[in-house]
């Protein structure tokens, strides 16, 4: 049998698992949010009101801590795929809540 097999370190598996757990939140953030937009119109501003505020310094908290999870982590193809899905989720999530918190500016744009 020939063949490599490739260990992972500890530091790099720490990593890794952060991203996962990263994604996994990001996920759960947009799903919240996809649930809010489906509300009734008065339902949803009276939500918006009462955590949007909220919400919008979660999501920049969010931005910066992943910023963290990014130093020096793109040395295998697995966790390239996460940090992919991290990004595009988290842009995916930062446009649904700015479409829902700021409604008029997106129509400016």
């Amino acid at each position: 049998m020939t063949g490599t097999v490739a260990f992972a370190s500890g530091a790099e598996v720490s990593k890794k698992f952060k991203l996962y757990l990263k994604v996994r939140e990001i996920k759960g953030i947009k799903k919240v949010i996809s649930e809010i937009e489906q509300l009734p119109l008065g339902d949803r501003e009276e939500w918006i009101e009462e955590y949007g505020d909220m919400i919008n310094t979660a999501l920049d908290n969010f931005v910066d801590d992943s910023s963290f999870s990014f130093e020096n982590i793109f040395n295998d193809d697995e966790t390239l795929a996460l940090s992919q899905e991290l990004v595009s989720t988290l842009k995916d999530t930062i446009q649904s809540v700015e479409g829902m918190l700021y409604p008029d500016s997106l129509l400016e744009s």
